[in-house]
């Protein structure tokens, strides 16, 4: 018996041996899962970087159309002197003046899609100072108008197709995983509105297509939060304000008949046209974007002070 307790304690104490002489040269010894110290990981916020997501924007703007005709008629009669050639003299005449007006207003939300690539970089361990440039496309974005009055008709509609931004952004890392920042931006909306005004008579019916196909300029700001997911996948949740230029167009024509009825001269001119107004848009947004880190030096795990 005491030779089986004297074999037993001479195998424990030289494991014990081995175990503190692997810990002296840097190797862990073998041990339970609980005391196993879970490794670092190195999320990365260097490098480039794409993302993707979806968004709710609410777009304030204002438009205002309006179309006018003048119609004028004379009349006269050939007068021939005695010593002299034959004249027309002017015996009567009278005007008339259609004009058609419409506004509207659209302050609704409208969901969009967005697509972005940007550039970061970390200054110290707590600072970020990155640059980005994306793109959103909209759907149902639409403002129309209308408008009709005697004989003639007035119809409007405006259209907002997309928006880019670049910019930069500044941030600060509240935890190893976690940037809030703010941004500064350029940005650029494709604006598309059309009018068509008509009037019936008397003489030619009127008809005025107009059209605006511009880019307005404009210029954002913002604030977001970024969380890591894993090491190079992260989300932004994001709010921005945008203000854009607005754009007008305007039509002017004029036409003219003469014709000659049991020796009077009848004659028949108009002059008709067409505005159309696009105030200065404001747009509020709240983003989601999905984000990948392509590459980049690894920045690793260091507890923030």
């Amino acid at each position: 018996m005491l030779k089986v307790a004297l074999k037993y304690g001479l195998a424990a104490a030289a494991s014990l041996s081995f175990a503190g002489a692997a810990a002296a040269d840097g190797y862990e010894a073998a041990g339970s899962l609980k005391d196993t110290a879970p490794a670092p990981i190195a999320y990365e916020w260097n490098g480039l970087s794409v993302g993707a997501g979806i968004g709710v924007g609410r777009f304030d703007q204002d438009a205002h159309g309006k179309a006018w005709r003048k119609d004028r008629f004379d009349k006269y009669k050939k007068k021939c002197y005695q010593y002299g050639p034959c004249k027309w003299q002017h015996k009567y005449g009278f005007g008339t003046f259609n004009k058609l007006e419409s506004s509207a207003s659209d302050d609704d939300w409208n969901v969009f899609g967005t697509v972005q690539v940007g550039y970061d970089r970390l200054l110290g361990d707590r600072f970020l100072i990155g640059a980005f440039a994306d793109f959103d496309f909209f759907k149902d974005s639409d403002l129309t108008f209308s408008s009709k009055k005697g004989f003639g008709s007035l119809n409007g509609k405006v259209e907002k197709d997309n928006l880019w931004t670049a910019g930069g952004r500044l941030g600060f890392l509240v935890t190893p995983r976690v940037l809030v920042y703010g941004l500064l931006g350029y940005s650029r909306m494709s604006l598309e509105g059309s009018l068509d005004a008509h009037f019936n008579g008397p003489g030619k019916d009127t008809n005025l297509p107009l059209k605006i196909d511009d880019n307005v300029d404009g210029w954002t700001v913002g604030a977001g939060v970024e969380t890591k997911l894993d090491q190079r996948l992260s989300l932004k949740l994001e709010y921005r304000y945008s203000e854009f230029d607005g754009a007008a167009a305007k039509v002017t024509d004029a036409d003219y008949d003469v014709w000659k009825y049991n020796k009077w001269k009848l004659v028949h001119s108009t002059k008709q046209g067409a505005k159309l107004d696009l105030d200065d848009t404001e747009v509020h947004s709240v983003r989601a974007v999905l984000s990948f880190k392509l590459g980049g030096h690894e920045t690793a795990y260091q507890p923030l002070k």
